[in-house]
């Protein structure tokens, strides 16, 4: 568990952080990430995306978003999460190559352009990805209450997640295209 607190704090490019508490990442200013929760989001998008689309995901660096940071994505889709002990939330925001490029490993008709059937299948990527991570942290003892997804389309959208928490991008890469996944999450006081 250290080695993993370590490398997901060496992919943390914001500034310089000023201690690694369990599995908490806490920056200067009162600010902190949960490391066990960006894990188990990263793991579960790994589990979904080479499961479901048959893709080998590489992941770049994890960085905090600087607000109002628009999104690199076409389509995204948003998912919050709700619990006794936190609340979270967690983005999938695709561009238009990597959206397309999944679509046509995935469903049976070639698809060329953005779409109501690219729109949903981004919803539903998201949303399997949640179900996964859900499934994980019941395993630690957490549980939540799970939205649908809010779909955000065209080029520099914001995505808004409804905390103070800092938001933790992680981009990746597949075959054609880049993706990001966004998460955050905020202990309940």
């Amino acid at each position: 568990m250290k080695a993993l607190q370590e490398h997901l704090a060496s992919l943390l490019e914001y500034g310089k952080y000023e201690s690694c508490k369990g599995l908490r990442l806490h920056f200067h200013q009162g600010a902190s990430v949960n490391l066990s929760f960006l894990n188990t989001v990263i793991r579960s998008v790994d589990i979904v995306l080479s499961t479901m689309a048959r893709l080998n995901l590489k992941s770049g660096k994890a960085t905090i978003r600087p607000p109002m940071q628009e999104s690199p994505g076409i389509v995204t889709g948003l998912i919050s999460m709700s619990g006794r002990q936190a609340q979270a939330s967690v983005a999938l925001s695709f561009d238009k190559e990597a959206i397309l490029f999944i679509a046509n490993k995935m469903l049976p008709d070639e698809h060329t352009t953005i779409d109501h059937m690219l729109i949903d299948l981004a919803g539903e990527l998201a949303n399997m990805v949640i179900g996964d991570a859900k499934r994980q942290l019941e395993d630690k003892g957490l549980r939540f209450e799970v939205s649908l997804p809010v779909m955000i389309v065209g080029e520099k959208h914001l995505i808004a997640h409804k905390s103070i928490a800092p938001v933790v991008t992680v981009p990746f890469t597949i075959d054609k295209g880049t993706f990001i996944v966004e998460a955050v999450y905020e202990e309940r006081t």
